[in-house]
């Protein structure tokens, strides 16, 4: 089992192109298909009440790409103590679609480590999320189908988002366990910060004086990126209800005259 999990973690990257690639190609398949056999659906659907679904499926994927390029989560701190000092506000932990996930662990000038690294920045399964979306959208065949896919993708991503909440509270909780993982060992100062984030992860500040030695002064919560994709994933949401609940046009009958009796 544990060879099998590394071989993926070694492979990820091949493994992922590959899958995307062979998604992309059958979603495109099937928007050809799609126009070739009856036409393209989403400019009829356009005309109905469909069009509100599609537009907020649009401001969901535009969300879900700012979202991506901003932070998810950060704390901050300055510390100036005679014992540690960051020279000013330095970030200790930072969670986005670019970089990962980083933790400094304030052992001498190194600089924040990189956790869980997968070869791949998490913003580009973003992308490819993003770039499926709009796949779905040239190729909608009813408003019930792509609402149904809305709707898969927002309860997704709502899962996603209580997972981050999960993994923050989690490595707050263990980030002895991360550092000596690295072959560090920490201060007591990066303890007592993990500790205080760890009892109310998702926002706060705080000011601590270490008796003659200095202060510190440390700030933690959520980033406008993960409040960006929180919303994405409730506008999606909302997409799926607009759409699912759309009455297709019934195609129109065109009466035809009967031939002509034919000549006696």
């Amino acid at each position: 089992m544990w060879f099998a999990l590394s071989w993926v973690a070694a492979n990820f990257l091949l493994i992922f192109i590959g899958i995307t690639v062979l998604l992309s190609l059958w979603k495109v398949w099937k928007v050809v298909k799609l126009k070739k056999t009856g036409g393209l659906r989403l400019p009829a659907l356009l005309k109905t009440r469909a069009s509100i679904g599609v537009a907020l499926g649009i401001v969901s994927l535009v969300l879900t790409f700012a979202g991506m390029l901003l932070p998810w989560y950060m704390v901050k701190a300055d510390i100036q103590t005679t014992v540690i000092s960051t020279q000013g506000e330095a970030d200790l932990l930072v969670m986005d679609g670019q970089r990962g996930l980083l933790i400094n662990f304030l052992i001498g000038n190194r600089d924040p480590s990189p956790v869980f690294s997968l070869q791949i920045p998490f913003g580009i399964l973003l992308l490819v999320g993003i770039v499926f979306g709009i796949l779905d959208i040239v190729g909608m065949k009813t408003g019930k189908d792509l609402g149904n896919k809305y709707l898969r993708g927002g309860l997704w991503f709502l899962i996603m988002f209580i997972l981050l909440i999960v993994l923050i509270f989690g490595l707050t909780a263990a980030i002895q366990s991360l550092a000596a993982s690295f072959g560090l060992a920490l201060p007591p100062e990066a303890t007592q910060i993990a500790q205080t984030v760890a009892r109310q992860p998702l926002q706060g500040t705080q000011t601590t004086t270490v008796g003659d030695y200095g202060s510190v002064v440390l700030s933690w919560g959520l980033g406008l990126g993960a409040y960006l994709l929180l919303v994405a994933a409730i506008i999606k949401l909302v997409a799926a209800v607009v759409l699912r609940g759309v009455k297709e046009p019934k195609p129109q009958i065109v009466a035809t005259q009967p031939p002509p009796p034919p000549p006696l």
